[in-house]
Formats: structure tokens, sequence, C-alpha cells
């Protein structure tokens, strides 16, 4: 499985609004956190995509729909 990172923010208000612009675009967004070197990371990503082609269809419209320029990164679980 495959998620498009749209973006990673130290500070949980700023994911969270990034995740609901996404939504009100009809992207289906998630956030995530993770503690790297100590400090929280929260990460928004869309998906999840069965292939990462479907990520990278994904990944082009949200370039072209909300001018976002997101990373495919794979779902390890």
């Amino acid at each position: 499985r495959w998620m498009v990172q749209a973006g990673s923010f130290y500070v949980a208000e700023n994911a969270s609004m990034l995740r609901e612009k996404l939504r009100q675009q009809s992207f289906p967004a998630s956030l995530q956190s993770a503690v790297v070197d100590g400090r929280t990371v929260y990460r928004v990503q869309v998906g999840p995509h069965a292939t990462r082609a479907e990520g990278e269809r994904t990944q082009a419209r949200l370039l072209r729909e909300a001018g976002i320029n997101g990373n495919i990164v794979p779902v390890y679980n």
C-alpha cells in the first residue's frame, strides 16, 4: 500500500488545517504522528492506494488541484 504525503509539520494545528483543506477538495486525507529526533512530527497523507501507480495519479491530482507537490511513501504495517 502507498500514501501520498502532502505535508509534514511540527505544529499539530497546521497539519489539521491542511488535512481539512484537502478533505474539502475530496482528497481522502488523514493525519499521522511520529517521533523523529525527539520531536513529534505530524504528517498529512492522502490515501491509501493499493499500487504505486494509483499513488502517482493522486500525486498528479494533488499538484494540479491543490498546488501541493506530495511525495509517494510506502505504508509499513
